[in-house]
């Protein structure tokens, strides 16, 4: 729908019954004022609203996804003035990059967040029953994840980059399971560095959620968690020195090289870094060096 579609109130902006549908807007729906924006019916229905750059896609009313197994994806900028419903079924939501929901949404399962940028998800609380996933950026919302099913992903980047969560409301008291993932990258880890990977300024209580999940250890990189101040679940990371498990001769001296340079390895020294902290073994690493040693010019790094 590129163009605005002005509604009374009593109407239905787009009404698609039964069948799996795939509605797709990049301009205005406006059915203000106890109005139904978008009414997609029962079956495994896909809304899609995608703003571009002349202006967001926007939605003035309510919006039902009826039953089935539904998906509402945001990406740029979306406006949406009224409730969102899943309806009943398993339905996911995904939102790329940085969106404010006035009203909030309700009756979804799931949740993905990519993208740089805070979604905040309104007013209403959270309490997917499957999953919340955090890939970059930040998800804010007012409270919830309170659901013993539940499994919250977040995310840390070896560059420092992190995919979060915020509760913005109240002592917040979680449950399910707390899984930190790290994101694959040709940048590496640097020892000391920390991600904030949940935050709620009122209060954070995990003592009912399962241990928290850290990203595995490999024979160079070891993660930690702390909960800071009461609020704040850090992680940080610990990284080894490659020349204290380097093979004599040439091996060990690419591996001092390696020290030295990993504080601001970029480029093919620092995808070769983060390869050597991806091996789970000190006979990997040793065995990776000792290959490395008669390719990698010393000039390189």
């Amino acid at each position: 729908l590129p163009t605005p579609q002005a509604l009374n109130p009593s109407w239905t902006g787009i009404a698609t019954g039964d069948g799996n549908d795939v509605i797709v807007n990049s301009g205005l729906v406006d059915a203000r004022n106890g109005g139904v924006a978008i009414d997609s019916g029962a079956g495994d229905d896909q809304l899609w609203l995608v703003g571009t750059d002349d202006g967001p896609a926007q939605l003035n009313g309510r919006v039902f996804l009826g039953s089935g197994n539904d998906l509402l994806h945001l990406d740029r900028k979306v406006v949406l003035d009224s409730v969102v419903d899943g309806g009943v079924g398993t339905d996911s939501l995904v939102a790329v990059g940085e969106h404010n929901l006035s009203a909030g949404v309700t009756n979804f399962e799931s949740l993905l967040k990519t993208g740089d940028g805070v979604f905040n998800l309104g007013p209403l609380a959270w309490r997917p029953s499957l999953s919340t996933t955090v890939e970059r950026g930040r998800l804010s919302i007012v409270s919830g994840l309170d659901n013993p099913n539940h499994v919250l992903t977040t995310t840390i980047h070896a560059d420092g980059a992190v995919g979060a969560v915020e509760l913005r409301q109240g002592r917040a008291r979680l449950q399910g399971r707390i899984v930190v993932a790290a994101a694959p990258s040709a940048t590496p880890f640097q020892s000391g560095r920390t991600w904030d990977v949940i935050r709620a300024p009122g209060g954070l209580d995990l003592s009912v959620a399962k241990p928290t999940e850290l990203p595995a250890s490999t024979a160079l990189v070891k993660f930690s968690s702390a909960l800071v101040g009461g609020t704040t679940l850090r992680v940080s990371s610990q990284v080894g020195s490659m020349s204290a498990l380097a093979g004599p001769g040439e091996a060990r001296s690419l591996a001092r090289a390696l020290d030295r340079a990993l504080p601001s390895a970029r480029g093919d020294v620092g995808a070769a870094i983060a390869g050597l902290q991806t091996l789970d073994s000190a006979a990997e690493v040793r065995a990776s060096l000792d290959r490395m040693a008669p390719r990698l010019a010393n000039s390189s790094l």
